[in-house]
């Protein structure tokens, strides 16, 4: 033991503190030597400076957590970071989860025999990490650390205390009661009987679902979910007020969105039979029945119910096909869809186009109404069960109140589910047709086929409009006012596309029909630019090149991860004032991003003497001396520094350029 405890004390040279800008790190382990057959707690231990802060492994909406790469002897291995919970960060309009001071990431060093023949372990861990405060500096070091090997128990290092504290804030088993979950449409709620307020820290791939909005009333944590996400269940860490942290990986009570689906399926149903493509097969139908059957009203109801069925099973067989599409989809990571900008966009284009065919300027169905009709009017109960399948051919083009609704819910929901909406709208469309076999004589009260069925025909379009208007709305939202544009314009070409194939019957026009089809659905494809600047990558050649031209020159030097960058560039650079300003000076916006380390970026920040993120240089034309622009941005401190250089531009520029 004393030769342990010798090499021990000469080793410990290798687990110095590393110093690096406004953090200090090292490898720490909560004994002074390693039992064989047990597990070493060890450490990364960061210590930053007052007002500075690192990342949890889910930083929040920016940032970036610290990362470990073990390198062990032969026959050891590392346990994955155990993440004390962190605090809430907030860098108006971000929120961070993070640490400040002082925090242990937790980590056991085992190995896999219980006899090794060498006295010490020497241990080295690679690790990166993000330090920040208005601004961000990324770092790295290689740790290491050597310990004796011993057979006696160790005794504890003088880091025993902080790896116990540590435990107590790594999350524990949600407890059995006095914490439920619920899924209430808009918003998460936690109701605890723990008295405490509550704060949720939610794990990385939930943090697109759920909004940084919280807010405590009576004992219960709300949080809004984002775009109405259909979550099934709740991953993240809940901490109370007191410093107590539960592990939540917890399936949601649901509300009864299936329920009301069901119902609003079935009234969709039934309003289906009376669209101008399904009501005269009911007339016909339920006729044949009394004719075929001679009044006898057993003879009617098995012909109904023969009939019902075979719109039943075909629907089954449609519902089995689409759940099949959605299974595909879910794997293909089609999740959340109405968070995607293509989803939104093919159901705009899916309801408009229902509502141009039920306006009539879209001639769907017709061929199959007659061969409806015709085949609804044959003998015999194989004939009746045929026509249950022709009348859910003829009413699969048609779309009717409530029924868009039910069927866009069922298609992001599990299989079974789905099949329930879709046998709910099978039995509303197939109900009247058996209560009509099982009581004759209300046949005689059915309104008559008329005129009056187109009228009520085109009033249907228009909530499919309506739904239109809501669904651009949405997508206007997740794209900008451009975006929006661009679909409008995009229905006005599918519109003109739809009339040629309606009016113009010449090959020719077909294909220019067909073309601009295509065209219009790829020009509604929303275009990944953001509002605001348009910025140029970074390089030594192209700043090089502009300078030599003595054009005016602004470089933002930033980062994902970086909080301050994100907030300037929401506030600041997403402005079309700003950007204007830039276009009117000809100033060219070039981006030195950060995010991956990048030696040509890290080369100009060291010429400035800076070593961190945001960083903003603005190079006037025909200048030595660059502007250099602090931290946090405003607009009024970027018009100031355009200022500075605008009476210059304007005179150097040939008469012909100036605007």
């Amino acid at each position: 033991m004393l030769i342990s405890w010798i090499i021990f004390l000469t080793s410990v040279c290798h687990a110095l503190v590393i110093q690096q800008p406004h953090i200090e790190v090292e490898l720490v382990s909560e004994y002074v030597a390693y039992k064989p057959g047990s597990a070493l707690p060890v450490a990364i231990r960061m210590k930053m400076d007052r007002g500075w802060h690192t990342y949890w492994k889910n930083p929040g909406d920016s940032g970036e957590p610290a990362k470990i790469e073990w390198i062990l002897p032969r026959g050891f291995s590392a346990s994955p970071i155990s993440w004390p919970y962190p605090k809430w960060i907030e860098v108006p309009p971000l929120v961070n989860f993070g640490y400040v001071g002082e925090v242990f990431l937790l980590s056991a060093i085992s190995s896999d025999s219980n006899s090794i023949q060498q006295s010490i372990l020497h241990i080295q861990a690679k690790t990166s990490w993000l330090v920040c405060e208005e601004k961000c500096i990324p770092g790295k070091a290689s740790l290491s650390l050597t310990l004796p090997i011993s057979a006696e128990e160790p005794e504890p290092s003088r880091w025993k205390q902080a790896f116990e504290h540590t435990r107590r804030q790594l999350p524990q088993p949600l407890p059995a009661r006095g914490v439920s979950l619920k899924d209430q449409g808009k918003n998460i709620l936690i109701e605890s009987s723990l008295g405490q307020k509550l704060t949720f820290f939610p794990e990385e791939n939930m943090a697109v679902l759920l909004s940084m909005s919280q807010r405590n009333e009576n004992h219960t944590l709300i949080i809004e979910k984002i775009g109405g996400a259909n979550l099934q269940r709740l991953q993240g860490v809940l901490v109370t007020e007191s410093g107590d942290a539960y592990s939540v990986d917890e399936s949601l009570e649901s509300p009864n969105y299936l329920g009301k689906m069901l119902i609003f399926a079935l009234i969709g149903g039934l309003l289906l039979n009376l669209m101008p493509c399904v009501f005269p097969v009911l007339s016909i139908k339920i006729l044949g029945f009394v004719q075929q059957s001679g009044k006898r009203k057993s003879h009617v109801l098995r012909h109904g119910l023969i009939f019902a069925a075979g719109i039943l099973i075909s629907f089954w067989m449609l519902a089995g096909i689409l759940i099949a599409l959605i299974a595909a989809g879910e794997q293909l990571g089609w999740g959340f869809q109405l968070q995607s900008p293509l989803f939104i966009v093919g159901l705009i284009f899916l309801f408009f186009f229902l509502g141009l065919n039920l306006l009539g300027c879209i001639d769907v169905g017709a061929s199959f109404m007659g061969l409806g009709s015709r085949l609804a009017s044959q003998e015999g109960e194989l004939g009746t069960f045929f026509s249950g399948f022709l009348a859910t051919a003829v009413a699969s083009p048609c779309s009717a109140p409530f029924m868009g609704t039910a069927v866009g819910f069922a298609l992001t929901q599990s299989p079974w589910n789905a099949l329930l909406i879709f046998t709910s709208l099978a039995v509303g469309l197939a109900l009247p047709y058996a209560v009509l076999s099982a009581s004759p004589t209300l046949l005689h009260r059915l309104p008559k086929p008329g005129p009056w069925m187109e009228t009520f025909r085109e009033l249907m379009a228009f909530p499919l409009f309506a739904t239109v208007v809501w669904l651009l709305s949405i997508f206007g939202a997740q794209t900008g006012t451009d975006g929006a544009i661009r679909v409008l314009f995009a229905l006005v070409g599918l519109s003109a596309a739809l009339w040629i194939l309606r009016q113009l019957r010449h090959p020719i026009c077909r294909v220019v029909a067909i073309a601009l089809i295509a065209a219009s659905l790829f020009y509604a494809i929303p275009p990944k630019k953001t509002a605001g600047l348009e910025w140029e990558k970074y390089s030594p050649t192209r700043l090089s090149e502009l300078r030599t031209q003595n054009k005016p020159v602004f470089i933002n030097f930033t980062a994902a991860w970086c909080v301050t960058c994100q907030v300037n560039d929401r506030l600041v650079f997403r402005s079309q004032e700003i950007a204007n300003r830039f276009k009117d000076l000809h100033v060219v916006a070039l981006k030195a991003d950060w995010t991956n380390e990048d030696p040509d970026v890290t080369a100009l920040l060291n010429s400035f003497g800076r070593s961190s993120v945001p960083f903003y240089v603005l190079y006037p034309p025909a200048s030595p001396n660059p502007i250099l622009l602090p931290e946090v941005l405003t607009k009024q401190v970027v018009f100031e520094a355009l200022e500075k250089f605008k009476k210059a531009e304007y005179e150097k520029e040939p008469e012909g350029e100036r605007k």
